[in-house]
C-alpha cells in the first residue's frame, strides 16, 4: 500500500502535475544516503522517503521511493525489522542493488 503512493505520485494521479513535481523534487533532495540510495550506482536519481522506529529491543527501518532508471523508472519499497539499524540499512541496500541489477539486465528486453 505504501509503495502505491509513490506510483500515484509519479503518475500525478493524486496531485496536480505541478504539485507532484514539487513533492518529487523535495524527496530527491533528501540526504538519507544509505538504504535504497547506497544500493544504486552513483548518479541514479531517487525520490525516496525513509522511516524508522525503535521499541525496546526492536528496530524498524523502511525506505520507499521512485528509482529513475533511464527510460524505465520503478518504485521500490523495502520494509525491515530487526535489532540493529546498521544491519537493516545493509538489507535495504542489498535488495536495492539486486532489483537494480535485475532491471538493468532486462534493459534490452524492456518495452
Amino acid at each position: 500500500r505504501y509503495a502505491s503512493l509513490f506510483k500515484l505520485l509519479y503518475s500525478a494521479s493524486i496531485l496536480s502535475s505541478q504539485m507532484s513535481e514539487k513533492l518529487v523534487l523535495m524527496l530527491q533532495a533528501a540526504t538519507f544516503d544509505v538504504g535504497l540510495v547506497r544500493g544504486l550506482p552513483k548518479g541514479v536519481p531517487v525520490a525516496n522517503k525513509f522511516g524508522e522506529m525503535t521499541r525496546e529491543d526492536m528496530v524498524q527501518l523502511h525506505d520507499c521511493g521512485i528509482i529513475y532508471y533511464p527510460d524505465n523508472p520503478y518504485v521500490l519499497c523495502v520494509m525491515t525489522r530487526g535489532h540493529k539499524n546498521t544491519e537493516l540499512e545493509d538489507v535495504i541496500e542489498d535488495v536495492s542493488r539486486m532489483v537494480y541489477r535485475e532491471v538493468d539486465g532486462r534493459r534490452g528486453r524492456l518495452p
